[in-house]
């Protein structure tokens, strides 16, 4: 059964930027990535590429390192 509510009741809204706020603290808590590596390293390319447009292998030294053969540790 529904719960009903007075006529004068407004629905509850949240305060500017708390949902912004509780958002912010919920990704700073995760350890996952939100984008991958390799959409990121092309993003950053892309975006090297507009201000500078002969890029070498020095591009490659603005992206963290990468090993696909080290395992995260167990706490």
């Amino acid at each position: 059964m529904p719960i009903l509510r007075m006529e004068s009741e407004k629905p509850h809204h949240y305060r500017p930027g708390t949902v912004a706020f509780l958002e912010i603290r919920k990704y700073a808590k995760s350890t996952g990535l939100l984008i991958g590596k390799l959409p990121f390293q092309c993003l950053v390319r892309g975006i090297a590429q507009d201000f500078k447009a002969n890029l070498g292998p020095r591009a490659m030294l603005c992206l963290p390192p990468f090993d696909p053969t080290k395992k995260k540790k167990k706490k």
